[in-house]
């Protein structure tokens, strides 16, 4: 299948899945979610794999973290939130914002 095909089917610009692909664009949660949906998988297949190449082995961005946290809780995928969130508390600027992401869960 060529990058095209894949683009139609996901709904993902190609050049942006380009990018994706050869490592020059970080992934959005929305893209993550397309991809999967296109690759027909269940929802969050891939989200262990996301903790590991976009929050562990990168500079956790909030623009993703955020709603990577979000989706999860919406899942119920409390494993890798579990996870993400641990990893997210090395760098404890972030604190605030998980503890606030934590509270809308209850809301």
């Amino acid at each position: 299948m060529t990058i095209n095909q894949f683009a139609r089917i996901s709904g993902i610009n190609s050049g942006t899945l380009s990018s994706i692909i050869n490592g020059n664009r970080p992934m959005s949660m929305h893209q993550l979610d397309r991809i999967t949906e296109g690759m027909r998988l269940e929802a969050g297949y891939f989200y262990d794999s996301y903790i590991h190449e976009c929050i562990f082995h990168a500079i956790p961005d909030w623009r993703r973290l955020g709603p990577f946290l979000q989706r999860c809780a919406e899942l119920g995928k409390l494993d890798c939130l579990r996870k993400a969130a641990r990893m997210t508390m090395e760098n404890l600027n972030y604190a605030p914002l998980l503890f606030e992401t934590a509270e809308s869960f209850f809301l």
